[in-house]
């Protein structure tokens, strides 16, 4: 039987195609085929933070990058290249409050439905159990050979 890391264990920047200072996500704690989970502390200096707080599209990004790091995650383990994806639509955006500077966020994404080469999750955003940001996204994954 194979033993693979646990997703917290391999850096980030081989789960997703980001790079500094686009990453908004500092680890993926939890990956299953339909779920996963991330935490990023909100930095002072970032290209999406704005006014001492996470921007909306820092929220969305976020939550595209948690699911982009589950998929790469999946990839990884089974030795394929991490594909690119691409968020196609957000709906039903929410947003309670911006997470402010040094806040950590957890952030949750599930797969609500796969058609065509395209995935609508739902995205979660919370800190301390206070929900902040919620959103549908429907995400397009390349093809990989």
């Amino acid at each position: 039987m194979t033993k693979y890391p646990s997703p917290d264990q391999v850096p980030i920047i081989k789960l997703i195609p980001h790079r500094h200072p686009m990453v908004l996500v500092d680890r993926l704690i939890e990956s299953h085929e339909k779920t996963a989970s991330s935490s990023f502390k909100i930095p002072q200096k970032h290209a999406f933070v704005d006014n001492s707080k996470l921007t909306v599209e820092g929220a969305i990004e976020n939550i595209a990058q948690t699911a982009a790091a589950n998929l790469g995650y999946l990839y990884h383990i089974s030795g394929s290249k991490v594909p690119r994806g691409f968020i196609g639509a957000v709906n039903k955006l929410t947003i309670n409050e911006l997470p402010k500077i040094g806040t950590v966020i957890q952030t949750r994404i599930s797969v609500l439905q796969e058609v065509f080469g395209i995935t609508l999750i739902e995205g979660i955003i919370s800190r301390e159990n206070e929900i902040c940001l919620t959103c549908q996204m429907k995400i397009v994954a390349e093809q990989t050979q």
